[in-house]
């Protein structure tokens, strides 16, 4: 999804009206927080980055970590621990954290 046009992904941090990780489609916004216990925690979410090569593969930036699907966000969420660990995602850059999170 990086290369299509018109299609993104946005955080809007976590104020409890709008999902705080969001896809737009081209046409409508659709909720991206996952699914019963694997949803995303319910903090605020500072950043987001598609792996480029996978664009269901996603990192988000939180205030207690980073947050990764290969779902494109709509089922399940999971802590990433690669060599990031749990460090507080909202802290780093978000091209530096996809980085290493995509290092071979």
């Amino acid at each position: 999804m990086p290369k299509e046009q018109g299609r993104f992904h946005a955080t809007f941090g976590d104020d409890g009206k709008v999902p705080p990780v969001s896809f737009f489609d081209g046409t409508d916004w659709r909720n991206r927080i996952g699914k019963g216990k694997k949803r995303l925690p319910a903090v605020h979410h500072s950043g987001i980055a598609v792996h480029p090569d996978s664009g269901d593969r996603l990192f988000v930036a939180t205030d207690i970590g980073v947050w990764t699907s290969e779902e494109g966000g709509a089922g399940r969420w999971e802590a990433f621990a690669g060599s990031l660990g749990m460090t507080t995602g909202s802290g780093i850059p978000v091209r530096q954290w996809l980085d290493l999170a995509t290092a071979k």
